[in-house]
């Protein structure tokens, strides 16, 4: 999951510079924060906290479907980023389905 430099890539300030930025994943609703970012040699691995969506329905409400605090392993690959949001700290990504519940 190599990362390919290119202008997508080249707005993001640096990558130790993203511990802060805010996630979102389009494809799960998942929303959380960068904690920590690893550089490995296939590319930068984001360590991401926040509020993923169950896969298991509920009948009680809402908020029972969500984990607060999940910790989220993020690949940052180029091409599921759809925007960059540097003034608002923000990175719009579309995940492929089930990234988010690789650690569940």
């Amino acid at each position: 999951f190599g990362v390919p430099a290119s202008k997508k890539m080249s707005v993001i300030p640096s990558i130790n510079g993203l511990v802060g930025y805010f996630v979102v994943d389009q494809t799960s609703g998942f929303k959380g924060t960068i904690k920590h970012v690893e550089e490995l040699p296939q590319g930068p691995m984001l360590t991401v906290v926040g509020m993923t969506a169950n896969n298991q329905p509920s009948m009680v409400d809402e908020k029972s479907d969500r984990e607060e605090n999940a910790e989220v392993l993020i690949p940052l690959v180029e091409t599921w980023i759809t925007q960059f949001k540097e003034a608002d700290s923000c990175i719009y990504m579309e995940l492929p389905e089930g990234v988010i519940h690789l650690n569940d």
